[in-house]
């Protein structure tokens, strides 16, 4: 890797053009692409994704974060189990994710899921310790 760079950026000199475009030569081309409509479906699919993992990462942790957060045995127990598996990269997990979904959007879809659940889980059970009961 670092006798390329060099050798990328020397061969980039001799035939006078940029390793990478310009940000502007991207933004026009990106312009261009949406107008020809290859950007919208791909650009719909990921909103669909994004949402989705978003909603199926929510509902759990609400409820659970809910009843963590207003009991302390739950709270043990749940807390266990988000200890032990909060400091796993969720990457690491890919190719079992791959194996057990496929290549299709359930696989993308729960590896997002639950990168953020464990954010929501947290962040509701804290806020919902915090509240005032009386």
């Amino acid at each position: 890797m670092k006798r390329t760079l060099p050798a990328r950026r020397t061969h980039s000199r001799l035939v006078n053009q940029p390793f990478l475009p310009s940000p502007w030569a991207v933004f026009i081309e990106m312009i261009n692409q949406f107008r020809k409509g290859f950007l919208g479906p791909h650009i719909a699919v990921s909103l669909f994704r994004v949402i989705t993992a978003l909603i199926a990462a929510f509902i759990p942790a609400l409820i659970l974060g809910v009843s963590a957060g207003m009991h302390k045995k739950i709270d043990n127990i749940i807390s266990l189990v988000v200890y032990i598996l909060f400091p796993i990269p969720k990457v690491a997990l890919l190719p079992i994710i791959l194996l057990f979904l496929g290549l299709g959007n359930g696989s993308k879809i729960f590896l997002v899921a639950l990168i953020v659940f464990f954010q929501f889980y947290l962040n509701i059970r804290d806020e919902t310790n915090g509240l005032n009961r009386k």
